[in-house]
């Protein structure tokens, strides 16, 4: 940092070069955002997380608009509170869909959208679970065999209990 400025540069540049190279050892934000690369590209490779969620909220985007439409014919004090309601969701695609979780939609479609949410998202769960029970299944770790007999185990004893 010190050549740099000595060598006619600002000292904010060479701090700016000295975050994204690293300094005694640590990373720098160049090594840092290369590394968040991979893991991205890794996380889409094993579930394509990012189109699921795009997926989402587009639907939710669509089932909002749905809704306000028809909200909007509705003169009522219920649908003003409905409307402020819809919009104090918050903005990550998740935490709206959980605080819709037990929204009661005035909006058959909108209903009927949310509902596809909720499927898909069970459906990607299940599927990431028996990806991983596939996996454990076909490797030859015996650790991971013993967990996917206990795991079994567990489950017959839940479903014994259950019907009995």
């Amino acid at each position: 940092m010190g050549r740099d400025v000595l060598a006619g540069g600002s000292l904010r540049e060479a701090l700016r070069d000295l975050m994204r190279r690293g300094f005694d050892g640590s990373r720098g934000l160049d090594q840092l955002a290369s590394r968040l690369r991979r893991r991205m590209a890794q996380a889409r490779r094993r579930g394509d997380l990012g189109g699921t969620l795009d997926q989402v909220r587009a639907m939710l985007d669509q089932a909002l608009a749905s809704e306000r439409d028809t909200l909007a014919g509705d003169p009522g004090d219920d649908a003003r509170m409905a409307e402020l309601e819809l919009g104090t969701l918050p903005d990550r695609t998740a935490a709206a869909v959980r605080a819709l979780e037990h929204y009661e939609w005035r909006s058959p479609e909108a209903a009927a959208t949310f509902e596809a949410i909720r499927a898909m998202l069970r459906r990607e769960v299940l599927d990431a679970q028996f990806a991983g029970l596939k996996q454990a299944l076909t490797s030859n770790d015996p650790q991971a065999m013993a967990g996917v007999r206990n795991m079994l185990s567990d489950l017959n004893e839940l479903l014994a209990a259950h019907a009995w």
